[in-house]
């Protein structure tokens, strides 16, 4: 009897500490720049994989941020996602409820425009200034 309680213990006890090093493990694996290619890659060639990835950055909120910025920086993508808002409506909405809570992202947008002739320098910095206010405005507000 005091044989098998012991060797539960034992049991349970290296059940613990391998589950704590693989753990460690991944996240040390995480680190390595060609770890990270190769899981990127599984990733990307798995389309349920994908999903459920897309599932959670969409549901992380500073995840979207990040991903929204690094949208914007590519000029492809800006400009792709650009030309999508304006064909549909709710994303019409949507990008411009983000954009006006973000008033930078919001700015650099008006600046690709203005670059792609879809807008003019005077509504281009009179956009700017409502944004600079905008900004000044939230900053102020989360200083008090």
């Amino acid at each position: 009897m005091m044989n098998t309680k012991i060797l539960i213990i034992i049991t349970v006890l290296f059940f613990s500490f391998n589950y704590a090093a693989n753990a460690q493990d991944v996240e040390k694996m995480m680190k390595n720049e060609s770890k990270q290619e190769e899981v990127f890659t599984v990733m990307m060639n798995d389309d349920e994989m994908m999903k459920k990835f897309a599932q959670k950055l969409s549901s992380h909120q500073e995840a979207r941020k990040l991903m929204m910025k690094e949208m914007m920086q590519n000029e492809d993508m800006s400009g792709m996602m650009m030309k999508e808002m304006m064909h549909k409506t709710q994303h019409q909405k949507m990008m411009m409820q983000h954009m006006m809570d973000n008033p930078d992202m919001m700015k650099m947008m008006m600046k690709r425009m203005h670059d792609e002739g879809m807008m003019d320098k005077k509504s281009m910095m009179k956009g700017h200034e409502m944004m600079d206010k905008k900004k000044k405005d939230k900053e102020s507000k989360n200083d008090h």
